[in-house]
């Protein structure tokens, strides 16, 4: 078995395993918080999560990227992850009062300061682990993620039973993060960390960090916008509505992408140093990648309804025609996954920044414009903007790397049908069985049973290249 491939395995299992305790955490946060509670948290961790992306400045791709690193480079990452990370939770505490009354949150300065703690320890969690990641030991990665969720859902948990309401899910979110700290530099120490910052050599790790940060910024603002938005213009339920009906797309999107997205970056970034054709791995990445994440999202699309019931009970209902519209948006994001990973490798970060700071910009005025319409006409609007998105990056790549635009649309198509295909015995099970009225149990169940063997047939009818992929011993 090839070292990526087995790389993927490992990040994949870490991916379901992740999701598997993601899934448990929000299906108990949802059925004992309200909605408002919910978007109490999600607007002061929205902010927070924004700020977070310049934590490290880059260091950790760094790391990841450059050819050979020693003890001076490492403990130049680590300083300068030092000064942003500190001078970034001195900001969020100086700012707390402010936020709070312009969103009218009381709670907000008390909740910014638990959030802001995890900037504190940032240096030591990210640089060990951009270590581990540059030298690809998954199996590593696996347990300290899995141990950090698990702690962090069971203080969430402890807290809101103990009626800490909102503040236990920041007290969760924190005690992860310092679970990371002491495994990252206890049991599962890189052998090149230091601990020993410097403060010299800052300008080529920021040259890169800084675009990679910005763009990585761009993107969590995108992410975050609605909340936002609808935090300032409307009410903490409309935020939990939409939050909840974005963090399930959201939800199933990272989770078929975590897998393969982590390897990703030291993936394409062998194959530029060794001179292989980045254009055919992209265009391969994306056949396959797609060919399981569009029938999975276009089959939860369809049954949204049934699935939120299941997991979060009836009082989500609102969110399900949110979260349905935004399938399509998630399975055009998906068309590019590799993008980041792809412009990193090539030396061309720049392109990202491009990238994300459209869509920031462009999701801003999205949000603002359409808020008044509905938060249904918002989700639609995110469609729109991935729609353009994808087809200006199919023009970028061609000037880069001379992609086959004919061919990479051909390889889509292929993939669109097999979502057809996955599409129509769940849409036949729909109008002979109201989704609205039915057993959410029963829709779920007979969907999660009949489904897989389903998109399994279809692939090897097809002679899907993903077919070969899976029962490939190599």
């Amino acid at each position: 078995m090839s070292k990526v491939k087995q790389a993927i395995i490992n990040a994949s299992i870490t991916s379901v395993l992740l999701q598997g305790i993601a899934l448990c955490s929000a299906i108990a946060v949802a059925r004992l918080l309200t909605p408002e509670e919910i978007g109490t948290y999600a607007v002061v961790a929205a902010l927070v999560m924004i700020l977070s992306e310049f934590k490290a400045l880059g260091a950790g791709v760094y790391l990841v990227r450059e050819e050979q690193i020693d003890s001076g480079k490492v403990r130049s990452a680590l300083g300068l992850t030092m000064l942003m990370s500190w001078l970034l939770a001195a900001v969020i505490l100086l700012l707390a009062v402010p936020i709070a009354r312009y969103y009218r949150i009381e709670e907000a300065p008390l909740l910014l300061l638990m959030l802001a703690s995890t900037f504190v320890i940032t240096p030591y969690v990210s640089i060990p682990y951009a270590l581990l990641v540059r030298a690809m030991d998954f199996g590593a990665l696996r347990t300290i993620k899995l141990v950090s969720a698990l702690a962090s859902f069971g203080v969430t948990l402890a807290g809101i039973v103990w009626g800490l309401s909102f503040y236990a899910l920041a007290l969760g979110y924190a005690f992860g993060f310092a679970t990371q700290l002491g495994l990252l530099n206890r049991l599962y120490r890189p052998a090149q960390m230091q601990y020993r910052p410097q403060f010299c050599q800052l300008q080529s790790i920021a040259s890169l960090g800084l675009l990679t940060t910005a763009a990585e910024f761009m993107k969590r603002a995108s992410q975050v916008m609605p909340d936002l938005v609808i935090g300032r213009l409307g009410t903490t339920f409309e935020v939990g509505i939409f939050s909840r009906g974005q963090g399930f797309v959201q939800f199933l999107s990272d989770g078929l992408r975590m897998g393969v997205g982590i390897v990703s970056l030291p993936y394409l970034s062998e194959i530029k140093r060794s001179g292989g054709d980045l254009a055919a791995a992209y265009i391969r990445g994306s056949a396959l990648f797609n060919a399981l994440a569009w029938p999975v999202l276009a089959v939860a699309a369809l049954a949204s309804l049934p699935v939120i019931r299941v997991l979060f009970g009836d009082q989500w209902d609102a969110a399900a025609p949110i979260a349905s519209v935004l399938m399509l948006w998630a399975g055009l994001k998906t068309l590019h996954f590799q993008f980041h990973s792809f412009v990193i490798a090539l030396g061309r970060p720049c392109l990202t920044l491009w990238r994300e700071g459209g869509n920031a910009l462009a999701t801003l005025l999205m949000c603002a414009l359409l808020y008044s319409k509905g938060l249904q006409a918002m989700a639609a609007g995110f469609v729109v903007i991935a729609l353009i998105e994808a087809a200006v990056l199919l023009w970028l790549l061609q000037s880069q790397i001379d992609l086959n635009i004919k061919y990479f649309i051909r390889t889509m198509l292929q993939n669109a049908v097999i979502t057809l295909l996955c599409l129509m015995p769940v849409w036949g099970f729909h109008q002979l069985y109201d989704f609205q009225q039915g057993q959410p149990w029963l829709i779920v169940a007979s969907i999660a049973l009949l489904m897989p063997f389903w998109w399994l047939l279809w692939l090897k009818l097809l002679r899907h290249p993903l077919f070969t992929v899976l029962v490939s011993n190599q």
